[in-house]
Protein backbone atom coordinates (compact mmCIF):
# COMPACT_ATOMS: atom_id res chain seq x y z
CA UNK A 1 0.00 0.00 0.00
CA UNK A 2 2.95 2.36 0.57
CA UNK A 3 3.68 2.46 -3.15
CA UNK A 4 0.13 3.67 -3.82
CA UNK A 5 0.56 6.64 -1.49
CA UNK A 6 -0.43 9.80 -3.40
CA UNK A 7 1.98 12.71 -3.81
CA UNK A 8 -0.57 15.52 -4.22
CA UNK A 9 -3.72 17.14 -2.82
CA UNK A 10 -2.92 17.26 0.90
CA UNK A 11 -1.83 13.62 1.07
CA UNK A 12 0.85 12.60 3.54
CA UNK A 13 3.56 12.91 0.86
CA UNK A 14 2.28 16.22 -0.54
CA UNK A 15 5.18 18.65 -0.18
CA UNK A 16 3.74 21.38 -2.41
CA UNK A 17 3.43 23.75 0.58
CA UNK A 18 7.11 23.32 1.48
CA UNK A 19 8.52 25.97 -0.82
CA UNK A 20 8.09 23.99 -4.02
CA UNK A 21 5.93 26.19 -6.25
CA UNK A 22 4.55 24.50 -9.33
CA UNK A 23 5.31 20.99 -8.07
CA UNK A 24 1.68 19.81 -8.08
CA UNK A 25 1.19 21.10 -11.63
CA UNK A 26 4.37 19.34 -12.80
CA UNK A 27 3.39 16.07 -11.10
CA UNK A 28 -0.09 16.19 -12.65
CA UNK A 29 1.27 17.12 -16.09
CA UNK A 30 3.61 14.11 -16.04
CA UNK A 31 1.03 11.85 -14.37
CA UNK A 32 3.43 11.13 -11.51
CA UNK A 33 0.76 10.88 -8.86
CA UNK A 34 1.84 8.10 -6.50
CA UNK A 35 5.01 6.99 -4.75
CA UNK A 36 5.51 3.96 -7.01
CA UNK A 37 5.68 6.16 -10.10
CA UNK A 38 8.21 8.40 -8.37
CA UNK A 39 10.34 5.46 -7.18
CA UNK A 40 10.27 3.92 -10.66
CA UNK A 41 11.60 7.21 -12.05
CA UNK A 42 14.22 8.23 -9.45
CA UNK A 43 15.11 4.95 -7.73
CA UNK A 44 14.23 3.45 -4.35
CA UNK A 45 16.65 5.71 -2.49
CA UNK A 46 14.84 8.78 -3.90
CA UNK A 47 18.24 10.11 -4.91
CA UNK A 48 18.38 10.58 -8.69
CA UNK A 49 17.86 14.33 -8.92
CA UNK A 50 18.73 14.41 -12.63
CA UNK A 51 15.99 11.88 -13.37
CA UNK A 52 13.47 13.93 -11.36
CA UNK A 53 14.55 17.11 -13.13
CA UNK A 54 14.13 15.41 -16.49
CA UNK A 55 10.76 13.95 -15.54
CA UNK A 56 9.28 17.19 -14.22
CA UNK A 57 11.06 19.58 -16.57
CA UNK A 58 13.06 21.27 -13.81
CA UNK A 59 16.00 23.44 -14.83
CA UNK A 60 17.86 23.10 -11.53
CA UNK A 61 19.37 19.90 -10.14
CA UNK A 62 19.60 21.65 -6.78
CA UNK A 63 15.83 22.16 -6.71
CA UNK A 64 15.28 18.53 -7.71
CA UNK A 65 17.61 17.40 -4.89
CA UNK A 66 15.69 19.54 -2.41
CA UNK A 67 12.37 18.04 -3.53
CA UNK A 68 13.71 14.50 -3.16
CA UNK A 69 15.13 15.37 0.25
CA UNK A 70 11.71 16.63 1.42
CA UNK A 71 10.04 13.38 0.35
CA UNK A 72 12.79 11.32 1.95
CA UNK A 73 12.40 13.17 5.26
CA UNK A 74 8.72 12.22 5.43
CA UNK A 75 9.36 8.49 5.12
CA UNK A 76 10.25 6.52 8.26
CA UNK A 77 13.18 4.04 8.24
CA UNK A 78 10.83 1.05 7.79
CA UNK A 79 9.24 2.65 4.74
CA UNK A 80 12.65 3.42 3.26
CA UNK A 81 13.54 -0.24 3.79
CA UNK A 82 10.40 -1.30 1.92
CA UNK A 83 11.35 0.96 -0.97
CA UNK A 84 14.87 -0.52 -1.08
CA UNK A 85 13.37 -4.03 -1.08
CA UNK A 86 11.02 -3.00 -3.91
CA UNK A 87 13.99 -1.62 -5.86
CA UNK A 88 15.87 -4.91 -5.45
CA UNK A 89 12.85 -6.89 -6.62
CA UNK A 90 12.14 -8.34 -3.18
CA UNK A 91 8.83 -6.60 -2.57
CA UNK A 92 6.22 -6.19 -5.26
CA UNK A 93 2.80 -4.62 -4.87
CA UNK A 94 0.01 -7.18 -4.79
CA UNK A 95 -2.66 -6.14 -7.32
CA UNK A 96 -5.20 -8.02 -5.18
CA UNK A 97 -4.59 -5.69 -2.21
CA UNK A 98 -7.77 -3.75 -1.64
CA UNK A 99 -7.65 -0.02 -2.05
CA UNK A 100 -9.70 1.71 0.65
CA UNK A 101 -13.13 2.85 -0.41
CA UNK A 102 -13.49 6.58 -0.07
CA UNK A 103 -16.86 8.22 0.39
CA UNK A 104 -17.33 11.97 0.14
CA UNK A 105 -20.39 13.67 1.48
CA UNK A 106 -20.59 17.44 1.14
CA UNK A 107 -22.09 19.29 4.08
CA UNK A 108 -24.71 21.25 2.17
CA UNK A 109 -27.04 21.86 5.10
CA UNK A 110 -30.67 22.24 4.06
CA UNK A 111 -30.06 22.15 0.30
CA UNK A 112 -31.87 19.33 -1.45
CA UNK A 113 -31.86 17.94 -4.97
CA UNK A 114 -31.66 14.42 -6.42
CA UNK A 115 -27.91 14.67 -7.00
CA UNK A 116 -27.24 16.03 -3.51
CA UNK A 117 -28.57 13.04 -1.54
CA UNK A 118 -26.07 11.18 0.62
CA UNK A 119 -25.44 7.76 -0.94
CA UNK A 120 -24.29 5.98 2.23
CA UNK A 121 -24.78 7.84 5.49
CA UNK A 122 -22.98 5.21 7.60
CA UNK A 123 -19.53 6.06 6.24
Amino acid sequence: MLLREPLIHNARLDISNSGTPGLTVALCRTKTLCLQQLVDAVGPELSDAQALGSLLGLHSVRVAQRILQLWSQILCPEEKGLLRSYGQGGARPDPADPFPEIYLSPGLGELTAPLLQVANSEK
